[in-house]
């Protein structure tokens, strides 16, 4: 009886706003695949239109329909033109403006790598062990214990006197996070591979065992041999390494790819 009602109360104008609800859906599922940017423009163009006609001819059903389709339309866009995104924004960061604030930021990168490369140049020359910690993207607090919490900005004065012996802090790893030193005297989990030569020691494990759990990259200095090591994913990428090596691997662990696309840049002008 109540539809029979409803049926008696309808008027031209909601035959209307059902007619292009089905039509405009019928629409959408027969050409949604496939679509380039030229048929997105022109269903953006015709969604802004029926919008418009919706609105004035208020046609409740078809302008909520028009609502959500539009959140849809742009979330396909943005899902389906990613390059031209990244394009995108790649040339905004190119202009003045951005370029300073870019290059300022690449030029304090850069000093904060080169006291860690100076701290560990000089530990390996004076035969100080040390074993120092990059915290990426995982948190490492749930991996470490015992450590005596600092957070005090990068030094090479301050890092070589943490891993100087008979010092409080000199046992155990320090941790860097977000361009600090965040922590000293942390204990890693050591690994448990039997793969690992006998002549590694404690701090080596250590380096093994925080990169097998995390994404953590930790550099290890050796006070028998003077070798200075990098672990990162589990393994050694390379023992004894040397200056220049040490530092292309700290811009890979810690510099943002546009930030090293900077640095190369500056590094082929010189």
């Amino acid at each position: 009886m109540n539809f029979l009602v409803y049926l008696q109360n309808i008027q031209i104008i909601d035959v209307i706003d059902i007619l292009l609800v089905y039509i405009f859906l019928y629409y959408i599922f027969i050409s949604f695949r496939g679509l380039k940017a030229v048929q997105i423009l022109i269903i953006a163009a015709m969604i802004l239109l029926m919008n418009f006609l919706a609105q004035f001819l208020n046609l409740t059903l078809f302008l909520s329909l028009i609502q959500i389709f539009k959140y849809m339309l742009i979330f396909y866009f943005i899902l389906n033109f990613q390059p031209e995104f990244r394009k995108i924004l790649f040339n905004l960061t190119n202009l003045p403006i951005f370029s300073s604030i870019i290059r300022k930021e690449v030029v304090e990168q850069e000093e904060y790598i080169q006291r860690i490369i100076d701290s560990v140049m000089e530990m390996s020359s004076k035969r100080i062990g040390a074993l120092i910690v990059f915290e990426k993207n995982m948190d490492l607090d749930n991996y470490v214990e015992n450590e005596v919490i600092i957070n005090s900005k990068v030094t090479k004065e301050l890092l070589i006197t943490i891993f100087s012996l008979n010092t409080p802090l000199h046992d155990g790893a320090v941790i860097i996070r977000n361009n600090q030193i965040y922590a000293a005297r942390a204990l890693l989990p050591l690994t448990e591979s039997s793969n690992i030569p006998k002549e590694y020691g404690t701090r080596h494990r250590a380096a093994l065992g925080i990169t097998e759990l995390t994404d953590a990259g930790v550099i290890v200095v050796s006070e028998e041999t003077k070798t200075i090591s990098y672990a990162f994913q589990g393994q050694f990428l390379s023992r004894g390494v040397e200056k220049e090596e040490l530092k292309d691997m700290l811009y890979d662990l810690l510099l943002q790819e546009k930030t090293k696309e900077i640095v190369k840049e500056g590094a082929k002008k010189k």
